[in-house]
């Protein structure tokens, strides 16, 4: 499967909540699934090279307008039409509600569509009225376009599922990790860590994969 990643500011070591996010969950993807090519689109500020690779990643940086209520979306769009008729990518995984709005065109476009959710941004005060308003548009773009929607909080899962009951099939809670588990596991600690916080086994690409077989998506 040929999955491109589009949403963020890039990897490796740029700052940012989504970015750690991505930097340590696509390699331990990888590794998973090896058999599977991950292309993570960035933006050209955050990384000036055109095209890297970082553990088995494939980086690629395109350009974006400046200011902070454009540089998401337009780097998006290039990036939607990149996995498209670049990179032939069968998911496109988009993170954050506002690359959200992309959801629908990449449905048109033919693309399996997986969107995590990683905080109502709509509430930062840094937003004005206007885009507040736009990012709930994206936030309601995810829930009816993304074919497997993924929440890092509880409480935000129990939330959209609240506020979208037909689509609570689809709404899945996973929380983020942390290295010290590895060093758990490494140090070999018996607990079962997940299992002790309410650790998520099974994972929305390999229901995705089975639904998809099934001939259901």
């Amino acid at each position: 499967m040929k999955i491109c990643v589009v949403g963020l500011r890039g990897i490796p070591h740029v700052m940012g909540g989504v970015e750690t996010h991505c930097e340590q969950l696509f390699p331990r993807l990888k590794r998973l699934r090896p058999n599977d090519s991950f292309t993570i689109v960035a933006r050209s500020a955050y990384l000036s090279e055109a095209l890297t690779e970082y553990e088995g990643l494939r980086i690629i940086s395109l350009p974006h307008a400046s200011g902070k209520h454009l540089e998401t979306i337009t780097n998006t769009i290039q990036g939607v039409l990149y996995a498209r008729f670049k990179l032939h990518a069968e998911l496109l995984h988009l993170h954050g509600i506002g690359p959200a709005l992309m959801a629908p065109f990449a449905k048109i476009l033919s693309m399996k569509v997986v969107i995590t959710y990683h905080s109502k941004n709509y509430e930062h005060r840094k937003w004005n009225r206007f885009a507040r308003l736009i990012l709930r548009i994206g936030e309601l773009c995810a829930v009816t376009f993304g074919d497997r929607i993924i929440v890092v909080s509880r409480s935000l899962a129990t939330d959209l599922k609240r506020r979208f009951p037909r689509t609570e099939g689809k709404i899945y809670f996973i929380p983020n990790g942390a290295n010290h588990v590895d060093e758990l596991k490494s140090a070999g600690c018996g607990c079962d860590v997940l299992a002790r916080y309410g650790g998520v086994s099974e994972h929305p690409l390999r229901d995705l994969d089975r639904t998809r077989a099934e001939g259901r998506v």
